[in-house]
């Protein structure tokens, strides 16, 4: 070694030029310095973090720099290439020394600091080797020193060191902390400029003159690559600037699939007014709304919502026995968009109705042998044509109206719904869900519903209340002598015994066929008219109160004289054939329910 005039010297502190470090300035250094941290390997415990070695490098160098720098904010002192000391090699002395340099001539020359080539115990801070100094080798290189000149003067501080997020991260969030760390050679206290933005070239100082090093920031945009940099100054005025970090967001996630359409897909039976409702979220947590999609096109084009901000949507007057198709489009607050599957219901089919045209006929049991009930028998003659159900009315109809309306649905008694007749209604339910089918058809109202002034009364065109069958314009029950046509076959009439046959197992559930349980309509014989079940399976409500027969004969009888039971017709799955007799009457309190009682619509 040569001091400033050349002259040879063991004084490393008279050494001026650029030299390799010492062993013992290398380890210093490579420890922290005056830090001094405790770390195994030069900056951190965890060897990947800090150095290029055997178990990460793929057996090659890598670029310096590429790993985290030790607390003095150098880089590589852990592996990469094993680096040339000036020191020949020499035993450890137990003594204390100060500003050790072994100058003693050997046949090698010290290393140190492993390499891309060796194992984790080998890139250890306090790991020593040897080469000889003619020797080149693949995992051999060095590192430059020199003894600092101007003892006393103020020396600026490093470049701010160890970004986080760590230069080039991807993926980050959008509201994260920029870190560093820095460090003054002299200790003086440091402040921190910071400057930040989405051009490298252009960054705007966000914080100025601050002492931590840490800094906060919010509301980033996604998928979007941010540069910054920190410049430290120290309290004499001297100043360093780092280098251009940078980080890249995640980019936006999407809105997750619109999913639990309300209706379900492929619904059936559902109501001309319904509320269309969906689930969805955005993995972000970004506002959601939605762009709802619909018409009766298996590809719905038409928009009928734009931008809506709740997940539900109200459709009314749609079409009946329709096929309905809808879908959503979910965006969010970023402007990412998914697009949902096509769903579809269909609305509820108009119940099939039978025209009964007017006539006259003998009410009453003809045949001999029925129930008091049934006389004295008496002629009728209806003087208007009317409507009947081809069914009793089904799970599925009524299904609809409870959907539409909230009401509880009627039990089944585990037996089925579908088609099976409604059963468990009493008689102020049969006349709601006949008022319900009105309105959703546009049609006036047939009834006061209980609780209203003059409940249970037949209502008019115009709202009022009437006796007069034939001004009652809304769906409502059948009254008793239209059922008794109805039954007999009406202008068609055979003279059954039962509707449509005197045997009545052609067309009637009844104790001895049924099960003991109700069966899906339209699977017996009808009548001559083409109505079904109008024996069996469920007795039916009729608008009337249930009163005594008259000799005399009636025009369009309807007995609207309050009473304390309303009248049933037709028998049930529970009765035996005497019940099911077309003449055949009874009565209930219009509260009752029971799982042999439905009923079926008429309209004039």
């Amino acid at each position: 070694m040569l001091d400033a005039n050349g002259n040879v010297t063991t004084d490393i502190t008279k050494v001026l030029g650029y030299r390799l470090p010492t062993e013992a300035e290398w380890e210093y250094v490579a420890r922290g310095g005056k830090h001094h941290s405790p770390y195994k390997y030069s900056g951190s415990n965890n060897v990947d973090e800090v150095a290029w070695y055997g178990g990460n490098s793929g057996i090659k160098t890598h670029e310096v720099g590429s790993k985290f720098p030790n607390a003095l904010g150098i880089y590589d002192m852990s592996g990469n290439v094993w680096e040339w000391c000036s020191d020949g090699y020499g035993n450890y002395s137990s003594s204390a020394q100060t500003n050790p340099y072994n100058s003693t001539a050997g046949s090698y020359r010290m290393v140190r600091g492993g390499s891309w080539l060796s194992l984790a115990t080998f890139v250890r801070v306090a790991l020593r080797n040897f080469y000889s100094p003619t020797g080149t080798y693949r995992d051999l290189g060095f590192r430059i020193a020199r003894t600092v000149p101007y003892e006393g003067k103020n020396r600026p501080p490093l470049a701010p060191y160890k970004p986080s997020p760590s230069y080039e991260s991807v993926d980050m969030a959008t509201s994260l902390t920029l870190r560093w760390d820095s460090y003054d050679p002299d200790d003086d206290t440091m402040t921190y400029d910071v400057y930040f933005g989405t051009d490298a070239k252009s960054m705007t100082k966000v914080s100025t003159n601050q002492s931590e090093k840490t800094l906060n920031r919010r509301d980033l945009l996604k998928g979007t690559t941010y540069y910054w940099k920190v410049i430290a100054t120290d309290s004499k005025g001297a100043t360093e600037e780092g280098p251009v970090w940078s980080f890249t967001t995640k980019e936006n996630s999407k809105p997750t699939l619109p999913s639990n359409p309300n209706p379900a897909s492929n619904a059936t039976n559902q109501p001309t007014t319904i509320t269309l409702s969906w689930e969805c979220s955005d993995p972000d947590g970004d506002t959601l709304t939605y762009d709802v999609y619909f018409g009766t096109n298996s590809n719905p084009t038409t928009k009928i919502s734009t931008s809506e901000g709740g997940r539900t949507l109200n459709r009314s007057n749609l079409s009946y026995g329709t096929t309905h198709y809808w879908k959503v489009v979910a965006k969010d607050s970023k402007g990412a968009t998914t697009e949902g599957p096509v769903w579809r219901f269909t609305t509820l089919a108009v119940p099939e109705m039978v025209l009964v045209e007017k006539g006259s006929f003998t009410m009453g049991d003809t045949w001999g042998g029925g129930e008091s009930d049934e006389y004295p028998i008496h002629q009728v003659t209806l003087t208007y044509d009317f409507y009947m159900g081809k069914y009793e009315v089904t799970f599925n109809e009524y299904d609809a109206f409870c959907e539409g309306t909230g009401k509880s649905k009627a039990s089944d008694k585990g037996w089925g719904r579908g088609t099976r007749p409604v059963m468990n209604v009493s008689w102020w339910d049969a006349i709601a869900y006949c008022n319900w089918l009105s309105l959703e058809n546009g049609l006036p109202v047939a009834y006061r519903i209980k609780g209203e002034v003059n409940e249970g009364e037949l209502l008019d065109s115009r709202g009022n209340v009437t006796t007069d069958i034939t001004e009652v314009v809304g769906y409502r029950l059948p009254t008793e002598a239209e059922w008794e046509y109805a039954a007999r076959g009406g202008n068609k009439s055979k003279g059954y015994k039962y509707s449509g046959s005197d045997n009545v197992g052609d067309v009637a559930w009844y104790d001895s066929n049924s099960g003991y349980k109700t069966q899906e309509v339209g699977t017996k014989v009808p009548d001559e008219l083409g109505i079904y079940d109008m024996s069996g399976n469920v007795w039916e409500w009729c608008s009337d109160w249930k009163g005594n027969y008259s000799s005399s004969a009636q025009t369009n009888p309807y007995n609207s004289t309050a009473g304390w039971l309303r009248a049933i017709r037709g028998g049930s799955w529970f009765n035996n054939a005497t019940s099911v007799r077309v003449a055949n009457r009874f009565g209930y309190s219009p509260t009752y329910t029971s799982n042999f009682l439905g009923f079926r619509i008429a309209r004039t």
